[in-house]
């Protein structure tokens, strides 16, 4: 039976401050890693698989609000795909599969209304 090497890493600003913290196994990313902002926010959060994103992948602004939500896999975002506006409004969604654009993808202004819509 092979034992795996599981370490903890982080990488902090230089003024000490956290930047990021993943797992790796065998030195490959595997699990939840995070990113913060300089000012502490959480930035990113991902989840990998042997050092390729699978799962959800989430992004926030410098001030909290949730600006990314993608679904990922083998590091190419396959599933729904929606992206927000800092002030909190919608500013496009989508499916992609395997990289690709699937089906009906819109953006939107940042007053809410449709800037520009593909696919059916």
């Amino acid at each position: 039976m092979k034992c795996h090497e599981i370490k903890i890493m982080e990488r902090r600003f230089p003024t000490g401050e956290l930047e990021s913290r993943w797992r790796e196994i065998d030195s490959r990313k595997n699990g939840l890693h995070q990113r913060w902002h300089r000012n502490g926010q959480l930035f990113t959060e991902a989840e990998y698989r042997d050092d390729l994103e699978n799962g959800l992948l989430r992004q926030w602004s410098e001030k909290g609000v949730l600006i990314l939500s993608a679904a990922l896999k083998d590091g190419e975002f396959n599933g729904p795909y929606v992206t927000w506006w800092d002030s909190g409004s919608l500013k496009e969604e989508g499916c992609f599969d395997m990289g690709k654009r699937s089906g009906r993808y819109v953006w939107y202004k940042q007053d809410g209304s449709i800037w520009k819509e593909e696919g059916s």
